[in-house]
């Protein structure tokens, strides 16, 4: 690395830009490599998130089934409920 600076400060003002211009890549590739590694931060965490908003969804919606099923037995129970009722009604009605 000390040859090659040696080399291009020997060329005169050419050398030295192409040096500073060697500088300036260098810096920017570093900047772009830390931006990349904190995007893949970002999106690794993204992912997370949206994983586990996925795990609670699928969560509510068994929850939400269950619920459903639970609901409609105790709609077809207090239907057969109502019928027995009626149907008692109507043989004490039919007996008078």
């Amino acid at each position: 690395m000390e040859e090659i600076v040696k080399f291009f400060a020997g060329q005169g003002v050419y050398g030295i830009i192409i040096l500073m211009l060697i500088g300036v890549v260098i810096y920017l590739q570093k900047r772009i490599d830390g931006k990349d590694k904190e995007i893949s931060g970002l999106q690794n965490q993204r992912i997370a998130d949206a994983n586990t908003y996925t795990t609670n969804y699928i969560s509510i919606a068994k929850e939400t089934v269950a619920t459903s099923k639970e609901h409609l037995a105790a709609l077809s129970l207090l239907q057969r409920s109502v019928d027995a009722l009626a149907t008692g009604l109507q043989k004490l009605l039919d007996n008078k």
